[in-house]
């Protein structure tokens, strides 16, 4: 099959172990200052006493709502490096790519709230525009979820508990004895919180005993994870707390990726090209062994209509610019689909994907096995075409 040389330096391959943590170390210092920053909204809130929490202006309040949420998420980003780093020491420099993953989210995560910190600091009005409580990133699936990750959530978890506290405290000294129904709903979130991490902190010592069940394993991650989620909303809603009565946990930006169908194969208009990435079908219009690859790809694809279904939510994503295509070429299988980057979490095809992962099509026939899936993960340049 003929190649042409910039075409090579586009395809891309996924990687599927070890990730660098070189650019994470850089998102990590970032955001190092966020312990620091928190303290100081800590004293600030306190300066505050007699007066009443429920009646601040919103830019103070978006300013302690941001403090939290960039402390929260370099608190669990730092503590996944620091665990993998600890328990992977014949691998410096490197983490496995499910831990890149999810520190990359909390990372990035941490950048979204900077900016109300920072226009605070040189007396800005902020407003804030993301819905609150806001949830924390996705979680990125494993099964199991990998010691490390257990070590560090429970890790972050113990530090992310006690400043949650300390502002409910705060709250006893900003109006709290005339929201008493307010103070009742964040009370009994902040315990429930402490009951699943103190739960959690029960079995985690079985961590150490390598015939633990999955089942055990699973319940001190479901029971960490229930203590982070629920104290991220707590301490939140500590910050803006007329917000208690009527919160709904709502994702920063609630997208939707109605879906424009397209044509079936056996249908007028259908596009047998409409899987490749729009940069470079038309090289592949011109290779004879190209045609005929799709051509077999369709013949052989069971559901047409699955597969056109999933590539409808790609490109009602990509309109709505929830992904993006970010210049890494193209999937080195037929159909050659284009490499994406989510630039919210968005979940398409069944498959939820982080803001920041980059993620393809995966439509190709293995071995008699037709595969239809959204593959997530890095890619790396190869030279060659399949």
């Amino acid at each position: 099959m003929p190649h042409h040389p910039d075409l090579l330096a586009r395809l891309r391959v996924a990687i599927p172990h070890k990730a660098s943590a070189k650019d994470l170390e850089i998102l990590r210092a970032t955001g190092m200052e966020t312990c620091t920053v928190l303290l100081t909204a800590e004293e600030k809130r306190r300066r505050l006493a007699g007066q009443d929490a429920w009646a601040l202006d919103h830019a103070t309040q978006a300013y302690f709502v941001a403090c939290w949420c960039a402390f929260v998420n370099q608190a669990l980003g730092a503590a996944f490096l620091d665990r993998s780093y600890e328990i992977n020491l014949s691998a410096v420099g490197y983490v496995p790519q499910v831990t890149a993953d999810q520190t990359e989210a909390f990372f990035w995560e941490v950048a979204e709230w900077l900016p109300g910190i920072s226009q605070v600091a040189v007396s800005s009005p902020y407003i804030l525009g993301l819905g609150i409580p806001h949830e924390l990133p996705g979680w990125v699936g494993a099964e199991p979820c990998p010691r490390a990750h257990l070590l560090a959530m429970f890790a972050a978890c113990a530090t992310i508990v006690e400043h949650a506290e300390v502002a409910v405290n705060d709250l006893n000294a900003l109006g709290a004895d005339k929201h008493s129904a307010d103070m009742r709903v964040l009370l009994g979130d902040l315990r429930a919180a402490k009951t699943a991490m103190i739960y959690a902190a029960d079995l985690l010592p079985q961590l150490n005993d390598s015939s633990i069940g999955q089942r055990l394993h699973g319940e001190i991650e479901k029971n960490v994870k229930l203590a982070i989620g629920l104290t991220y909303r707590v301490g939140q809603l500590a910050a803006m707390p007329q917000l208690i009565g009527r919160s709904q946990l709502t994702p920063r930006r609630n997208r939707s990726t109605a879906k424009r169908k397209l044509p079936l194969p056996s249908e007028r208009g259908f596009n047998k090209w409409c899987l490749t990435d729009p940069a470079i079908h038309q090289h592949w219009r011109r290779d004879p062994a190209a045609v005929s690859a799709i051509k077999m790809l369709w013949q052989r694809d069971p559901d047409p209509e699955a597969t056109l279904d999933i590539q409808s939510e790609i490109n009602a994503a990509n309109a709505l610019g929830a992904i993006w295509c970010n210049g890494q070429g193209n999937y080195y299988c037929c159909p050659w689909p284009a490499i994406y980057q989510a630039l919210d979490p968005i979940t398409i095809g069944g498959c939820s994907i982080l803001r920041g992962q980059t993620f393809t099509f995966d439509v190709s026939v293995k071995e008699g096995r037709f595969k239809r899936e959204i593959l997530v993960a890095s890619f790396r340049p190869i030279a060659e075409a399949d």
